[in-house]
């Protein structure tokens, strides 16, 4: 499943406020650019102007190293960014900075084509195609193994500890270019929630719905018996959103009562027993399907959650009448606003997992989630990988440095984190999407453990329905509801990476694929496809048009990046 930068507004507010920093290096010289083969290093020579491994400053004499860098809307000069200075002052390193818009992707694949590369990119992400194309076939990137195992000291004890993570960097042809984000955000790793009106349960009688007919039941009463009080039949018991957002696709979270749902991917691939599978063409996505008809037929079901964008769920959400039964959403905050809306906003709870009448009841749990690549990449024609490697391994130490006193400070006896445990640090600046010159904002955040996030200490009486406490409203939810029904049986398709000609024919097959399969789906939900006479046609359709192929090509890159 293709990693989404869905940092979306939510995920910015509720992601903690870690600046991990501290570091090594380096003991070895020599031409990058001549190295082409799977643990290639360069000269053994050391540079004179290097201390040694796990010693500040990295070098004797200064150094300046090029770097590129997306330019953020929340920082106002990386220039003369606090962080820079305070690197630059332990590192002896001078970064000289080069940005393009970070809303403006095309500007990076200009440099990138160019050819004129800086020593160290920063925070650009490294896509499949890119690194494919400039590291695997061209030779542009620096393949990093081994730098990372001579040369640094936090990252090798990280991929050390998490061989997983050693698979999803790895490129096809063995090697390593792109060094990880971690980002440990419990909660979004089980993204796939509903929130329903616990209100209006409240006022119907109702108990929260487990099984599938249950919530149809539960749905059935929120269209009927006028809920919001107002003496019209204007209640919406369920919607959700087909554009934009966070996990607001409205059959995902319902269809785990049949199989493993994955909304970020139409085709819903998943891995169980070694094999990729499909899940649009098995008789469990028919039940589905079936469900979410009969939801659809009697009313309960939005008709326009399969066209409308999240903006107008919102609006639908935030309506002046209370009209809203249920919805999905990662977060409860990306549909209402706790501090603009805080009495709607207290109106819900998260759904967790139903049961379906085979019996399952899974949770998504988004595996892929903490992982991506390319929080550094380190250019085969830079001059100083040592240094450039050594600079980046400084923000994989898992104790913050950076920022003590201004931005943080070590927590004091008696003082917990979101968990109830004992707390590690106490933040001292919230974070804000204002501009501010502190920070690199999340570039400058690469590795963001569990532990980390969750041991920032609070006050324990906080309301979880305030928005100061909406983390702590995610973690209470996530582990009670969501946690644990995480299938163990099965789990969805890891980010798998393709050599050029597999991607030239995925190009164009996925794009026919999700296009039949969106549009059968939501034909069969709204009755314009029968089960009986078109079931059959379809899973053929899917064949014909080469979902086995796809199949084929996923289960090879699979066998190749994580059994190889």
């Amino acid at each position: 499943m293709p990693r989404k930068k869905t940092l979306s507004l939510v995920l910015a507010a509720v992601m903690s406020f870690v600046l991990v920093l501290a570091g090594c290096s380096s003991d070895k010289a020599g031409d990058p650019a001549a190295q082409a083969s799977p643990g290639s290093s360069g000269s053994s020579q050391k540079d004179p102007n290097l201390n040694p491994v796990g010693t500040y400053p990295i070098v004797k004499e200064k150094v300046t190293l090029k770097v590129l860098a997306p330019q953020l809307p929340d920082v106002i000069d990386f220039s003369t960014n606090g962080m820079t200075k305070w690197l630059e002052e332990k590192t002896n390193v001078h970064l000289e900075w080069q940005t393009y818009q970070a809303n403006q992707p095309e500007q990076l694949n200009i440099i990138l084509a160019s050819g004129d590369f800086p020593d160290l990119f920063i925070g650009t992400s490294l896509s499949a195609v890119n690194e494919q194309k400039y590291g695997v076939e061209q030779r542009l990137f620096l393949p990093l193994q081994d730098y990372i195992e001579n040369d640094t000291v936090y990252l090798k004890k990280l991929l050390g500890e998490r061989p997983d993570l050693k698979g999803y960097l790895t490129a096809t042809d063995g090697n390593i270019y792109g060094l990880p984000t971690v980002n440990e955000c419990y909660h979004c790793m089980y993204g796939n929630k509903y929130w329903i009106n616990q209100s209006w349960l409240d006022k119907l009688g109702l108990k929260t719905p487990t099984t599938t007919d249950e919530l149809f039941d539960v749905l059935k009463a929120f269209k009927e018996r006028d809920p919001n009080g107002n003496g019209k039949p204007d209640e919406v018991p369920l919607a959700g959103a087909s554009s934009g957002g966070w996990h607001h696709i409205v059959d995902s979270f319902l269809t785990n009562a049949f199989f493993l749902s994955n909304d970020e991917d139409v085709l819903n691939m998943v891995l169980k027993d070694g094999k990729i599978q499909s899940n649009v063409v098995t008789p469990e996505y028919r039940d589905s399907l079936m469900y979410l008809h009969k939801l659809y037929e009697n009313g309960l079901l939005y008709n326009a959650s399969f066209t409308q964008s999240v903006d107008q769920l919102k609006q639908l959400a935030n309506s002046e009448e209370e009209v809203l039964g249920a919805f999905p959403a990662g977060a409860i905050v990306n549909i209402i606003d706790g501090a603009g809306n805080p009495e709607r906003y207290k109106h819900y709870t998260a759904l967790a997992p139903l049961k379906g009448p085979g019996g399952v009841q899974y949770s998504t749990y988004y595996s892929n989630f903490p992982y991506a690549a390319g929080s550094f990449i380190i250019s085969a024609k830079s001059k100083h990988p040592e240094v450039a490697i050594r600079v980046a391994d400084l923000f994989f130490n898992p104790d913050k440095e950076y920022g003590e006193g201004t931005l943080w400070r070590k927590a004091e006896p008696g003082e917990v984190g979101i968990t109830g445990l004992p707390a590690r640090t106490k933040r001292l600046k919230p974070y804000s999407n204002e501009p501010q010159n502190d920070t690199w904002s999340y570039i400058g955040e690469p590795f963001q453990t569990s532990e980390a996030r969750l041991s920032d200490a609070v006050d324990p009486s906080i309301d979880p329905y305030s928005p100061e406490g909406l983390e702590k409203l995610l973690m209470r939810e996530t582990k009670d509801k969501y946690e644990p029904y995480a299938p163990k049986d099965v789990s969805l398709m890891p980010s798998l990476k393709l050599l050029s000609e597999e991607m030239d024919v995925l190009s164009t097959l996925r794009v026919e694929l999700e296009n039949y399969a969106k549009e059968s789906k939501v034909k069969f939900i709204m009755g314009n496809l029968n089960f009986e006479s078109d079931w059959d046609a379809y899973v053929s359709g899917m064949d014909r048009i080469g979902l086995g192929k796809a199949i084929g090509i996923y289960q090879t890159a699979y066998e190749r990046q994580f059994k190889s």
